[in-house]
């Protein structure tokens, strides 16, 4: 009788403490180590990755990518006083800068001869073609708050051959950016189609293939 008691007792005993064991394994508690971790966060580039990826490849590199894009005389934008003929097309959603000139060869005729050295420096096109995700027109303070940048600057030309009447300068994700952008109404507008200049590094680095490539053209000058 005794040793039924005593075997009784023990089996009673191990329930006991297999069910503390349950109640004490966090993995019953409905916690999960997703849970557990807080959710990180970053900020991603609103930049098109695709115009991004384009900065630092060779004129060659680029033609093989775009075949459709071409170089030409209508291949051409003005910004700070500066003309940047492109690799692209008038109605592409962004083109591509190879350097910046008043005067001297254009980028057809460097490609032609320094194709494989000469770097793209940046691109260009509408604000809404580089910023995708920017889908109507913004304020000033709404096209940075969207952007998540405190910092710009805002020359207004007055001139009337600037859709926007004046120039909006920043620095966002490693790029130094120009926009054409309306400063002379109160509410200061960002329109999504206005023409927009993205540049990286050393926007002078194929100067010197520019002006190999006019001692080629115009020889013993």
């Amino acid at each position: 009788m005794k040793k039924s008691i005593i075997f009784f007792m023990t089996i009673v005993l191990c329930f006991g403490v297999v069910a503390c064991g349950r109640q004490q394994d966090p993995g019953n508690q409905g916690t999960t180590p997703e849970q557990t971790t807080a959710p990180t966060t970053t900020a991603q580039s609103k930049i098109s990755p695709e115009a991004k990826a384009a900065v630092g490849k060779t004129f060659n590199q680029l033609k093989k990518e775009y075949p459709d894009y071409v170089t030409g005389n209508e291949m051409y934008i003005n910004f700070s006083d500066a003309g940047y003929p492109y690799l692209g097309l008038s109605n592409a959603q962004y083109s591509f800068v190879f350097f910046g000139t008043q005067a001297g060869p254009g980028l057809a005729d460097v490609g032609k001869y320094y194709g494989n050295k000469i770097k793209c420096i940046g691109v260009t096109g509408k604000v809404s073609g580089l910023f995708p995700a920017m889908t109507t027109d913004l304020s000033f303070n709404d096209f940075f708050s969207f952007l998540g940048v405190q910092k710009y600057d805002y020359n207004n030309w007055k001139a009337t051959d600037r859709p926007g009447g004046g120039e909006l300068s920043f620095k966002y994700k490693g790029f130094d950016i120009v926009i054409d952008a309306d400063g002379s109404q109160s509410t200061k507008i960002v329109k999504k189609n206005y023409p927009i200049l993205i540049t990286k590094g050393d926007t002078t680095i194929n100067d010197n293939f520019v002006q190999k490539t006019d001692n080629k053209l115009n020889p013993g000058l």
